[in-house]
């Protein structure tokens, strides 16, 4: 419900029905802006947002939600966008912003650029850093050291 109220479908100018609007978008990020399908790829473009950011490739996913790369608008630095639905049974990325938050400017600790909530989503957007754990793990033959 709050992530229909914060969007809204379009097809060929056409609004679709809340039902089907819901089926669609069970699986998909909803931002703070209108969505049409020719911004979901399917005419070949993706364009999503949140705020000044445009989301890019899925990274990963996990227990809290799923990571994006993101792009700013404004200086095109390339960013890490983390997404958990707002309704998760145990939420965590506001806790996660927050504790980053205090950490800020210590060594190895990546800049907390936004958090906040976008279209039906706990929304934080940090520095993209180096490779995953995952996928250093997979780089080394599934070894560490």
């Amino acid at each position: 419900q709050n992530s229909l109220a914060s969007a809204c479908i379009i097809f060929g100018g056409n609004d679709h029905g809340a039902s089907e609007a819901r089926a669609l978008l069970r699986d998909t990020v909803l931002v703070d802006r209108l969505i049409t399908m020719d911004e979901f790829g399917i005419f070949g473009r993706s364009e999503l947002h949140v705020h000044k950011w445009q989301l890019g490739k899925k990274l990963g996913s996990g227990s809290f939600g799923d990571v994006y790369i993101g792009k700013d608008s404004e200086n095109q630095e390339e960013v890490a966008v983390k997404l958990e639905f707002i309704g998760a049974r145990h939420p965590m990325l506001e806790s996660e912003a927050r504790i980053l938050k205090h950490l800020q400017g210590g060594p190895g600790i990546p800049k907390l650029h936004w958090s906040g909530v976008a279209g039906g989503y706990n929304t934080m957007v940090v520095d993209l850093l180096g490779l995953s754990l995952e996928d250093m793990f997979r780089k080394s033959m599934r070894k560490f050291s």
